[in-house]
């Protein structure tokens, strides 16, 4: 399989490359040394994206070639996951490329332990406070749903720039087993960096994969408010691939977990009630064009549990600059009661172009506020397409 992958590295065949695309779907061609002779000749090469969904047998090579690449304009690495070795090139890798103008770094499905899980926090911090030395940074993507927020917060803590970026997309989870400190010490360096980035921020998406206590939320929804000119916001709260807290809590649980010890394993404590005030931050953001919602409810079952949601849709209506709304919730019968009043906001909305909303309980099934839903997009789309201002 080596061979037959080799040729596909041939580099040199294109000395003037300045852009380069490299997908992996499958873990059966493995890599091997040719990755790095194919590196060595991208004399010219200014932007590089790659993308692995399984990552295969010589990976490593990959992370041994990015040594010998020129000054990079752009970086895009999206992979499963990053072994302790590889950590340790990225961020030696990162640490020169002061030419960045935009820069991903993306783990989407890692399967780790306590151990790696530790180590890799240790290298996100130090890589993100290498990023000092980025003048030209403009774009800045670091999403996972296994790395902590705490580890994003605490290399950002190192950041001194300000209004650089006007992209910013970050997510990870809330790890409340492993640190000591309170809530507002887990994200202070994270909200301070946004806050240090409000007159240049145009786009930002925060995808928290667990958060069970709503004040780090609030932290980060006020944090995002000060943003003066922020056109494109996307949250993402409590969801990861489809999947809701019942499932994540446990993954969570066992990942964290010392399994040398004959500790019992520490749990994560879900509020009985969970109410974050966004629609009060939300009011403020008055040049938002742009607003992706993904969500999961957590206690479906138990009444009001829905509430902060449906304020939050309440409160659209004063954004007049609002032209698209994309929202994708896993609310299990919770706004079932709430549906009508949630019609009511979406059709206050006045200068809205396109609304898209799927509800679906934890087990994907459409859920049966999914047709009251549909029914109002069709008013809102039918009201909005005879309005000359809004179709261009």
């Amino acid at each position: 399989m080596r061979e037959e992958i080799k040729p596909f590295y041939r580099f040199e065949c294109f000395p003037n490359l300045k852009k380069l695309v490299l997908m992996q779907f499958d873990f059966g061609y493995p890599l091997d040394s040719f990755v790095v002779d194919g590196f060595k000749a991208l004399k010219n090469l200014e932007n590089l994206k790659i993308h692995i969904v399984k990552r295969p047998l010589g990976t490593a090579f990959l992370f041994r070639g990015f040594l010998c690449l020129p000054l990079l304009k752009t970086f895009s690495l999206n992979i499963n996951f990053i072994k302790s070795d590889d950590w340790m090139l990225l961020e030696q890798f990162l640490r020169n490329q002061n030419n960045l103008e935009s820069l991903c770094l993306s783990v989407t499905q890692e399967y780790f332990n306590r151990q790696r899980y530790l180590c890799q926090n240790d290298h996100l911090e130090k890589i993100i406070k290498g990023l000092q030395n980025k003048p030209f940074l403009r774009s800045l993507d670091l999403v996972s749903h296994f790395w902590p927020l705490e580890a994003l917060s605490k290399g950002l803590s190192h950041l001194n720039f300000t209004n650089q970026l006007s992209i910013f997309r970050f997510g990870g989870f809330d790890d409340t087993i492993t640190s000591a400190e309170k809530v507002w010490k887990r994200v202070e360096g994270l909200c301070k960096f946004i806050k240090s980035q409000k007159d240049s921020l145009k786009e930002v998406k925060m995808a928290v994969t667990l958060a069970l206590e709503e004040n780090l939320v609030i932290h980060l929804a006020e944090a995002i408010s000060k943003i003066i000119h922020l056109k494109d916001l996307t949250l993402h709260l409590n969801l990861a691939f489809g999947y809701t807290t019942n499932t994540l809590i446990p993954h969570f649980e066992r990942t964290l977990h010392d399994q040398w010890t004959l500790e019992p394993v520490k749990r994560f404590v879900i509020p009985e009630k969970w109410n974050p005030n966004l629609a009060k931050y939300m009011k403020k953001l008055h040049n938002l064009e742009t607003l992706a919602f993904n969500f999961a409810i957590i206690h479906p079952k138990k009444k009001d549990a829905a509430k902060w949601f449906v304020e939050t849709i309440k409160a659209l209506p004063s954004l007049e600059k609002l032209r698209k709304i994309d929202i994708t919730g896993f609310e299990k019968e919770a706004l079932k009661d709430e549906k009508q009043k949630i019609a009511n906001a979406l059709q206050e909305i006045k200068n809205i172009k396109q609304i898209n909303i799927e509800l679906y309980d934890d087990e994907d099934r459409i859920s049966s506020s999914q047709s009251k839903m549909d029914e109002v997009i069709g008013i809102v789309h039918a009201r909005q397409v005879v309005r000359s201002d809004l179709m261009f």
